[in-house]
C-alpha cells in the first residue's frame, strides 16, 4: 500500500522534467530579435526555388522569453500600393504572424493566433531550426505555399541575430 503513495510523486517529477534543461536552454539561444537574410521558398515535388519576396527581403522574428514568436517579412523597396491591385499584390507579398510557441529538440511549433492570413489562425505551424553562429536557419515542413503557388514546398529562411 505504501508503494501507491509513491506513485503521484513519481508522476509529478516526470512532469517537472518535461521542461529538461536542453529545451530551456534552446528558448535560451533562440529568445531575441533576429533579422531576415534570405527567404527561400521549395517546391517539394520539383525542387524549384524562388525568392519570392525578393533577394532582399527585410523583416524581423521576435521569439520572447515568455515563448511569444512573432514575424513580419516584406520584399524590400516595396513603394506605397495606389491601386486595389497593388494592395492585392503588396498582401500576397508579405508573411507576418504570431503565436505561442514550444520546442522540442530542433522542432519549433508556433500555434498561430493573429496572421495576415486569417486562414491560418489556429493552426500549428511546424518549423525545424539550426543555429550557426549568429545564423538561425529556419525550415518549414511541406505544406502548401502561400506565397509561391506551389502544391508542396517548404520555405528555409535564414536570420541573423540583432545586437
Amino acid at each position: 500500500m505504501r508503494r501507491m503513495h509513491l506513485i503521484p510523486g513519481l508522476v509529478l517529477m516526470l512532469l517537472l522534467n518535461l521542461n529538461t534543461p536542453a529545451r530551456a536552454q534552446n528558448v535560451d539561444r533562440l529568445s531575441g530579435t533576429w533579422r531576415i537574410v534570405s527567404f527561400v521558398t521549395e517546391n517539394v515535388d520539383t525542387g524549384e526555388r524562388r525568392n519570392n519576396l525578393g533577394d532582399r527581403p527585410q523583416g524581423f522574428v521576435v521569439f520572447t522569453p515568455e515563448r511569444r514568436f512573432i514575424v513580419l517579412v516584406t520584399p524590400a523597396g516595396r513603394a506605397s500600393p495606389t491601386s486595389d491591385a497593388e494592395r492585392a499584390q503588396a498582401f500576397i507579398n508579405m508573411v507576418s504572424y504570431s503565436g505561442p510557441y514550444t520546442i522540442d529538440g530542433n522542432e519549433l511549433v508556433v500555434v498561430v493566433d493573429l496572421a495576415w492570413q486569417p486562414s491560418l489562425v489556429g493552426t500549428r505551424l511546424v518549423r525545424y531550426f539550426a543555429l550557426e553562429g549568429e545564423r538561425l536557419i529556419v525550415t518549414s515542413a511541406p505544406g502548401p505555399s502561400l506565397t509561391a503557388g506551389f502544391a508542396r514546398a517548404r520555405s528555409i529562411v535564414t536570420w541573423e541575430r540583432v545586437q
